[in-house]
């Protein structure tokens, strides 16, 4: 079992003001459903530290508290986060403020645990990314985009070794940290006979958030292109 530590939330972004729409109107329609926070971004905060923003989706919540996890290589240990405000109302954000984890000299996002407040909670976020790779579409005469997502925790320094018209070599991937979402790479296709093919992708590499390396060798895709590049 990891540690625990219960920490209030000191600091947060610059609040952006949201106008009403129309003479009088509200924004956003009451909500009907129960209170449901969310975790939704990452932005840099003062000092080296990161801020992270909260979204209630429903009624106000109550006491809401946050787990922030800090992985030591493959261990773990959580802190206990206050976010301001506590009670989020309904359809109203909140923001919590943390120390980054650093992982071999390097300042990345802890990792966000299970959201709870008076009477529910949400799940968080895995520690281990999930990375597909999903094949390649015509960006040009002579270039394509490679697609991958992630399903899982924050990747970091994700690469890929493909073996294209140019050779095998590895393509590191921007941005550095690739959350529950995609990116994407440019190659070149192959020559096979006057036949173009597209790059073969031989590896993937990255890391979780506490340093821990993954891989994934030679993902299955479909060796033909979907169209005629040009």
């Amino acid at each position: 079992m990891g540690r625990f530590a219960v920490i209030a939330s000191v600091a947060f972004p610059a609040v952006v003001a949201v106008m009403s729409c129309g003479s009088g109107g509200a924004l956003f329609p009451p909500s009907h459903s129960p209170a449901e926070v969310e975790f939704e971004f990452w932005v840099p905060s003062a000092g080296g530290k990161y801020s992270g923003h909260l979204q209630n989706s429903g009624l106000a919540a109550r006491n809401v508290r946050v787990e922030v996890w800090y992985a030591d290589a493959a261990a773990e240990s959580a802190q206990i986060v206050v976010p301001l405000p506590a009670d989020i109302e309904e359809l109203h954000g909140g923001w919590f403020t943390v120390l980054p984890q650093v992982s071999n000299g390097e300042s990345r996002y802890p990792r966000v645990g299970t959201i709870s407040w008076d009477g529910g909670t949400s799940p968080g976020m895995p520690r281990k990314p999930s990375i597909a790779f999903h094949g390649f579409y015509c960006y040009g005469r002579d270039s394509l985009v490679g697609e991958i997502s992630n399903g899982g925790g924050f990747a970091y320094h994700v690469s890929v070794t493909v073996e294209d018209g140019s050779g095998v070599h590895t393509i590191e991937i921007r941005p550095n940290a690739i959350g529950h979402s995609g990116s994407a790479f440019t190659s070149v296709p192959r020559d096979s006979s006057g036949v173009l093919l597209p790059p073969r992708v031989l590896l993937i590499r990255w890391e979780d958030y506490g340093g821990i390396p993954d891989s994934l060798m030679t993902p299955t895709v479909d060796d033909t292109l979907p169209t005629v590049c040009g």
